[in-house]
């Protein structure tokens, strides 16, 4: 592993993947530049104490992301859709990307998702009508502007569904309406397909893992880190175990029933293209050799965020 100290532009540093990794860096004695929107948040002014630069940004002002990427050597490329711009997700990366290269930065490492490969390949059942398509071709878009933007090493990092999602209140509250008051996670899914889940502070883990390696079998390559693999069940489970007690249950909602709602709801419309194509959220392997968190070691880490988030406390 290298000793080299980077300075290392994180994008969505305000958020949980972006945060866990600029925690992580900075735990490590890295340096980073903190992109925010706003810089006099909670989040921004917490990694501002931990020694983080925090930059004011907007991923559609291409000068303030060449500010923020000055003087770097490493970037974090994390984005999210735009839900009332199919192509937005897609021209952030384009500017982020084109902001690295201006600033002479040499690592990068995007965070994606599972699946982008069969997308690309058309591998996929049920992708004619499903309304969230739009959104996920902006992934491999961003995926190629950062594969042939010229870097000299870069990583495409495909990371599965966050445990974060089920105790952050404004995700959770929009994945799973029905947790905070009923205690329910309501899915389309059959009780037996599995997924791949994952803490995110293992993201912040693996970013620093990638940074540090000298030996270069990760330069130029796409891979997978995945945790456990769990069905909602088991995720049901672990949350009753860290909150000691059976609070969260599992509803399943009748696949015609959900044809009918995935025509409006892009919720229930995700989770159709994932009914339609087992294992679109399955990783066969991880691409890591150090272990990860188990979604019980998460829950009971983040049992307070769990319990507002499952409405047993406010």
């Amino acid at each position: 592993m290298s000793s080299k100290k980077h300075v290392v532009f994180v994008t969505g540093a305000t958020g949980a993947q972006g945060g866990a990794v600029a925690r992580s860096l900075l735990s490590a004695g890295h340096a980073v530049h903190a992109l925010a929107r706003d810089p006099s948040s909670t989040a921004a002014q917490t990694l501002s104490e931990l020694g983080a630069t925090v930059f004011p940004g907007d991923f559609d002002d291409p000068s303030s992301l060449t500010s923020a990427a000055k003087g770097c050597t490493a970037a974090f490329i994390n984005l999210s859709p735009v839900f009332t711009d199919p192509s937005g997700e897609a021209r952030h990366g384009r500017n982020v990307v084109a902001a690295c290269r201006e600033a002479g930065i040499a690592r990068v490492i995007e965070s994606s998702v599972p699946s982008v490969d069969r997308l690309e390949r058309g591998d996929l059942n049920g992708v004619d009508n499903n309304p969230t398509l739009k959104y996920r071709y902006a992934k491999i878009h961003v995926e190629r502007a950062v594969k042939e933007a010229g870097f000299d090493n870069w990583t495409i990092l495909r990371v599965p569904r966050l445990l974060h999602s089920f105790v952050d209140p404004k995700l959770s509250r929009m994945v799973f309406p029905k947790l905070a008051g009923d205690g329910v996670i309501r899915t389309v899914l059959p009780p037996d397909e599995p997924q791949s889940v994952l803490d995110t502070r293992d993201i912040g883990r693996a970013f620093v893992h990638l940074l540090d390696d000298t030996t270069g079998r990760y330069r130029n390559k796409k891979l997978a880190l995945s945790g456990e693999t769990l069905t909602f069940q088991d995720i049901a489970n672990a949350m009753n175990e860290a909150l000691g007690q059976d609070r969260v249950h599992v509803e399943y909602v009748r696949e015609s029933l959900a044809r009918e709602l995935g025509k409006t709801d892009p919720i229930v419309a995700s989770e159709l293209l994932y009914l339609d194509n087992p294992g679109f959220l399955l990783f066969d392997e991880n691409d890591f050799d150090f272990k990860l968190s188990s979604a019980k070691e998460y829950f009971t880490r983040e049992k307070a965020a769990l319990e507002r988030a499952v409405g047993l406390t406010s």
